[in-house]
């Protein structure tokens, strides 16, 4: 792939995240914010397993609905955290759920880049991070209502 071809895939990904904040909000209005970010997680597990069979023009849908992805995560976020804890905290625990990315993010090129250098593919973080995503819908959609989370 080409430094360009490259750069139009995080092109694509932002074009994802435009589309999937509001799609994905607004479902999660309609439907249940617990159970559209458990959709979610779930088809990014999926996503993810599929990226490591992709050849060049698949990657460009991977990159959009990453980014659709992505999206939908950044607006479920602070409504489903409004669902199970009072205002008051409301604004604090979103920024300490957006901030909990933090490890993942500094730590995850790092690891990638030391797994490439002794496997010669970087299929293992990718795997990794689908069975994290799984896990993550798993717990999301398992996870107690609202109504029920204070008894």
């Amino acid at each position: 792939m080409t430094a360009s071809t490259a750069v139009m895939m995080l092109v694509f990904v932002g074009v994802g995240d435009i589309v999937g904040r509001p799609l994905f909000g607004s479902l999660g209005d309609k439907l249940h914010h617990r159970r559209v970010l458990a959709g979610l997680f779930l088809v990014l597990a999926i996503l993810l397993a599929w990226w490591t069979m992709s050849v060049a023009w698949q990657l460009t849908v991977f990159a959009l609905l990453f980014g659709g992805i992505y999206g939908g995560t950044v607006s479920l976020t602070p409504a489903l955290i409004s669902d199970y804890f009072p205002p008051q905290i409301a604004s604090a625990l979103t920024g300490l759920a957006y901030l909990s990315v933090a490890p993942g993010v500094l730590l995850g090129p790092a690891l990638s880049a030391s797994l490439f250098e002794r496997f010669h593919s970087y299929s293992l973080p990718i795997i990794g991070s689908a069975v994290f995503a799984a896990l993550s819908a798993a717990l999301a959609w398992f996870a107690r209502k609202p109504a029920d989370a204070s008894q």
